[in-house]
């Protein structure tokens, strides 16, 4: 398992340049978590239903702008275009990335538990130090099957405080979570030299349940 802060032999280090306010955002998780359904509402802001509609292999990417303090942010994600399928993504997937979108179905506890599986594939390629993981626990229109003991801890061993619950289907949290992610990347980035703060929030549960307070947790 890795962690944030430990150090990978091979791994491409970023350089700081004057384009600090675009990042690359990768969606990353296993076949029929909802990767394209989801990256597709970001885009068009409607559900597609992708299993009925042939999509064509490739990497396919957007553009999305954000105001942070004032700030114009842009926003790169890159879907697999099913790729994944095939453990066909290559060093150039991930190249230039900033972050990723690890994603599960909270519907299926195995999707979660081979998430592990998708932070190697990125760990030989990208900084580890700085780079930036969000939990995205999609399909949350359906039943939880993974508790959320388990994504707590899922936060503590990747280092991250984001973790969000969202459904491609209805739409609902898509684009708040995405824009929250990019929120907290650009403010990383922008502090990075200065002293790290804890940020509290809430984790969303599924069907309107109560909010609970964690150190993983939504901006």
């Amino acid at each position: 398992m890795f962690r944030k802060g430990v150090a990978r032999a091979g791994r491409w280090q970023k350089m700081a340049t004057a384009a600090d306010s675009e990042y690359k955002i990768v969606l990353l998780g296993d076949p029929g978590v909802g990767k394209t359904t989801w990256f597709l509402q970001v885009r068009q802001g409607e559900f597609v239903d992708t299993e009925n509609t042939a999509m064509s292999m490739g990497v396919d990417h957007l553009e999305h702008k954000v105001t942070v303090d004032e700030k114009e942010v842009k926003a790169y994600l890159h879907d697999t275009g099913g790729g994944e399928r095939f453990r066909t993504l290559t060093a150039n997937f991930y190249r230039h990335a900033d972050a990723a979108i690890l994603m599960y179905s909270v519907e299926d506890r195995y999707t979660f538990e081979n998430l592990q599986e998708w932070v190697e594939s990125a760990a030989d390629v990208v900084d580890m130090d700085s780079f930036v993981f969000a939990l995205v626990g999609n399909k949350s229109d359906l039943p939880l099957e993974v508790e959320h003991e388990s994504i707590r801890a899922r936060c503590d061993i990747l280092g991250t405080q984001l973790s969000f619950f969202t459904s491609a289907k209805t739409g609902d949290n898509v684009m708040e979570s995405f824009e929250k992610m990019v929120h907290y990347l650009h403010r990383t980035r922008s502090t990075r030299s200065s002293a790290p703060t804890t940020i509290t929030g809430t984790i969303i549960r599924p069907s309107g349940g109560k909010q609970k307070q964690t150190c993983c947790s939504l901006m």
